[in-house]
């Protein structure tokens, strides 16, 4: 009898081959998963890293920034000071200067009724007249004091300005190191 050709072996054949070539798809496919999660993990990783390092500039570049306010800050409060130091001696400067001026525009008023009252009395008798050239000559003294003062007061009022401009052109640095600061 010729027999049937046995059809269980080629088909396990068949069978045997498909189970190969699928778990062989499979390893493939795994392969590919794994090295596509471990370009991704390394793209995250990166990712990561670049953010990091972004951060990392963020916070020097703040610090910098903070630096630079205080020393800015510092600088506005010693500028302050020394402005509120200057102009309180130029009020008292100018106050001293009022109370010798209102001084001498007293001691004159009283020259001046003083001499209203003795001039009758330097007009009956000689006796007297040596001593009004005397208090003129003690006026005249105050008022060559007050011309001194006066000169001193014009070479302090010069320094005071040559001190404002100085002042102007330090806050006109500032200005330029706040413009620098405030600059993107």
């Amino acid at each position: 009898m010729i027999g049937l050709p046995d059809l269980k072996t080629p088909l396990l054949w068949v069978l045997g081959l498909g189970l190969v070539a699928a778990l062989a798809t499979a390893g493939i496919e795994r392969t590919r998963a794994a090295v596509a999660r471990a370009d991704l993990a390394s793209e995250k990783r990166d990712r990561a890293e670049e953010v990091s390092a972004r951060n990392r500039v963020a916070l020097a570049d703040a610090l910098r920034y903070s630096e630079k306010m205080a020393v800015h800050a510092a600088a506005q409060q010693g500028l302050t000071h020394a402005l509120a130091q200057e102009t309180a001696a130029r009020l008292a400067a100018e106050r001293s200067n009022g109370q010798l001026a209102a001084g001498l525009r007293d001691a004159f008023a009283a020259f001046a009724a003083r001499d209203r009252e003795e001039a009758p009395a330097h007009a009956a008798g000689p006796r007297d007249r040596g001593d009004r050239p005397g208090a003129v000559d003690g006026l005249f003294g105050e008022a060559g004091e007050l011309l001194a003062r006066s000169a001193d007061l014009q070479e302090e009022a010069r320094s005071i300005v040559a001190r404002r401009d100085s002042e102007v052109k330090a806050l006109k640095a500032q200005v330029e190191a706040d413009r620098a600061l405030c600059a993107p």
